[in-house]
């Protein structure tokens, strides 16, 4: 068990090193978070989504959503108020690694 647990967190490690996620605030990670998992399930999230959540203030939601944009880890799709969060095509390959993890 230990050593699962032990193989388990080095594998998110290494993740999180190969994608540029480690230097995140606690906050930030959690939008970030929430962003993938939406994904995952099939919904793109818009910023107000990210804010409903309440995570943080809507202020500080915002600064954190340009922080990772910032940060070449989400984008911006569609035009106008249709604008949706994507993950950066920097990330490629990320949501197969992520989805791997929890079955390996």
């Amino acid at each position: 068990m230990v050593r699962d647990v032990v193989r388990l967190f080095s594998l998110l490690t290494t993740l999180e090193r190969e994608f540029g996620i480690t230097g995140l605030e606690k906050e930030e990670r959690a939008v970030f978070d929430f962003i993938v998992h939406s994904i995952d399930e099939g919904k793109y999230p818009t910023r107000l989504d990210v804010v409903a959540q309440r995570i943080a203030s809507r202020a500080s939601t915002y600064r954190h959503i340009a922080a990772l944009q910032a940060a070449g880890l989400i984008i911006e799709i569609g035009s106008g108020k249709a604008l949706s969060l994507d993950l950066s095509p920097k990330l490629d390959g990320f949501g197969q690694k992520y989805k791997l993890v929890p079955n390996d």
